[in-house]
């Protein structure tokens, strides 16, 4: 399983909307995110690569948490557009950067 730390995602990365403070637990969920959406060939991605997937994960996860889903909201006639799922957002994500690896889970598990 790919992990990520703060180190990495402030300084690599260059990540600096996640505070410190909560790190852990967005690097936790996109960890095991991403884990379920690979397969056995792990090795054949890099852990730079893997890091900085796991970073945009972790920014798009951060970011859907303090909207609550919400994309667009109006306060004159009170209208509210709720976004997709930031779950087929990050899946688009891992298979633009791993898509060609071979490293994509692509059926059922035993």
């Amino acid at each position: 399983m790919f992990t990520v730390d703060y180190d990495f995602y402030s300084c690599t990365y260059g990540g600096t909307e996640i505070p410190r403070e909560v790190f852990d637990t967005f690097a936790n969920r996109a960890s095991v995110l991403l884990g379920s959406m690979l397969r056995h060939k792990k090795e054949q991605i890099s852990k730079d690569a893997a890091g900085r997937v796991l970073c945009e994960i972790c920014d798009r996860l951060y970011r859907e948490n303090g909207r609550d889903g919400i994309s667009q909201e109006s306060v004159d006639g009170y209208n509210v557009t709720y976004s997709g799922s930031v779950g087929h957002e990050i899946l688009q994500l891992v298979r633009q950067n791993f898509g060609e690896s071979g490293a994509l889970y692509r059926g059922r598990r035993l």
